[in-house]
C-alpha cells in the first residue's frame, strides 16, 4: 500500500535533537518507519521542511520524507491524520484513519473529527487499547462508533533492540517525563536504599523537558539520554521500572519498552490504559505506589517469581511487536481500501 502521513506541520528538523537525527522517525515517530519495515507498504511522511529517501527494506516497504505542497501529484491508497483532523489533507479516493495519542481533547479537535466521520471522509480512528479506546469514544461522544476506534496497531515496541540482558536485581529505571510522577519513583527509590544500599534508581528524561535535579546516593540521574545503545543497555540491565504514574494515560512507551527488556513494571491502578493492560502478577504488577517497595524486595529475594514475570512480560512484548502491529495494520487497511474501490 502507498501510505502518506500526513499533519508534521512544525518544520520536520525543530522536532529534534541532533544526537537522535538519524533515528528520529524509528524511535520517536515510529509508525511509519515500522508500518514500511515491517508491512511492505511504501509510506511517506508529509512535511514543510524536509525531503529525503530515509530507507528501504527487505520487506519491499519503504520510507521517505516529501514536502508538503511541492506541486506534485499525490496518489495513495491510505492517509493517516497525525493526532487530529487535517481537512486540507484529505484525500477521497484513499482511506483516510487519523492516528490519536492523547487522554483528552480540546471542543474542536471533537467537532472536527465528528464531522469527518458523519461526512464519510474519516474511515477510522487509531488508539490505544483498553482505557483509551473506551475513553476516546466518550469524548467523541459515540459520534464515531467502537468499531471503528482500532487498537492494537498504534503501539507495538521493537523487540530486536529492547531485549533482556543479564539482569541487575537492584538496578531501577526510571525513563520518562518526569512529570508523570518521578517524585514517587525517588521517594521508593530512597525507601529502598534505606533498607539495602545496593538498590539505585537511573534516571532519564526527554530532551524537552528540565534536569531532573535530586540529589541522593540512591538516585542517579543521566538526564537526556537518546535512544540509543546507552538507552537500551539501561533498559536490558534493568530489573524494575517503577511507573509511580500520577494521571490516567493512554499508553507509555516506556513501560511498553520495559516490559520486552524483561523489566518488572510496576504501575498504578486506575491510571489509564496500562493498568488494564498489565496482568497482575503475570506480566508486571498493577499496585499502589506505597505497595510497591514490598513488592520489589519480595521479587528480588524470590528470583523465581522474578524470572516468572520477567519472561512473560518479553513474551507479551513479543505479541504486540511493531512487526505484529504492522501485519494487523494492513489486515485492516487492505479490506477497507477494496471496499472504497468497488
Amino acid at each position: 500500500m502507498r501510505i502518506r502521513f500526513v499533519g508534521m506541520n512544525r518544520p520536520y528538523r525543530t522536532m529534534m535533537d541532533d544526537r537522535v537525527r538519524l533515528t528520529f522517525d524509528q524511535y520517536h515517530l515510529e509508525l511509519p518507519y515500522y508500518y514500511a519495515r515491517f508491512g511492505g507498504n511504501d509510506v511517506r511522511i508529509e512535511t514543510v521542511d524536509d525531503e529525503s529517501v530515509i530507507q528501504t527494506f527487505s520487506s519491499g516497504g519503504s520510507l521517505a520524507r516529501r514536502v508538503k505542497g511541492d506541486g506534485r501529484t499525490s496518489v495513495d491508497d491510505v492517509v493517516v491524520h497525525w493526532r487530529a483532523w487535517h481537512e486540507g489533507s484529505y484525500q477521497p479516493h484513499a482511506v483516510n484513519v487519523m492516528h490519536t495519542c492523547d487522554h483528552s481533547y480540546p471542543s474542536e479537535w471533537v467537532r472536527s473529527v465528528q464531522a469527518a466521520f458523519s461526512q464519510g471522509k474519516l474511515h477510522a480512528v487509531m488508539c490505544h487499547p483498553t482505557w483509551h479506546r473506551e475513553n476516546t469514544f466518550r469524548e467523541l461522544q459515540g459520534v464515531v462508533p467502537l468499531d471503528r476506534l482500532w487498537d492494537g496497531i498504534t503501539s507495538g515496541v521493537d523487540t530486536d533492540v529492547f531485549d533482556p540482558e543479564e539482569k541487575d536485581p537492584f538496578q531501577m529505571l526510571w525513563a520518562s517525563d518526569p512529570g508523570r510522577g518521578i517524585a514517587g519513583a525517588a521517594e521508593l527509590a530512597v525507601d529502598l536504599h534505606r533498607r539495602d544500599r545496593r538498590f539505585r534508581l537511573h534516571v532519564c528524561q526527554p530532551d524537552y523537558s528540565p534536569r531532573v535535579s535530586i540529589s541522593h546516593p540512591a538516585i542517579v540521574v543521566h538526564g537526556f539520554v537518546p535512544n540509543g545503545p546507552e538507552l537500551w543497555d539501561l533498559f536490558n540491565t534493568s530489573s524494575f521500572f517503577p511507573y509511580t504514574s500520577t494521571f490516567p494515560e493512554p499508553s507509555s512507551r516506556a513501560y511498553r519498552q520495559a516490559q520486552s527488556s524483561g523489566c518488572v513494571v510496576l504501575y498504578p491502578p486506575g491510571m489509564g490504559s496500562p493498568s488494564s493492560i498489565i496482568r497482575d502478577g503475570v506480566d508486571g504488577l498493577v499496585v499502589s505506589s506505597s505497595q510497591m517497595r514490598t513488592a520489589i524486595e519480595e521479587l528480588v529475594s524470590d528470583a523465581g517469581a522474578f524470572k516468572a514475570i520477567s519472561q512473560a512480560a518479553r513474551d507479551y512484548a513479543l505479541s504486540e511487536s511493531w512487526r505484529v502491529q504492522a501485519r494487523r495494520f494492513n489486515e485492516r487497511l487492505i479490506p477497507a481500501l477494496q471496499e472504497k474501490r468497488r
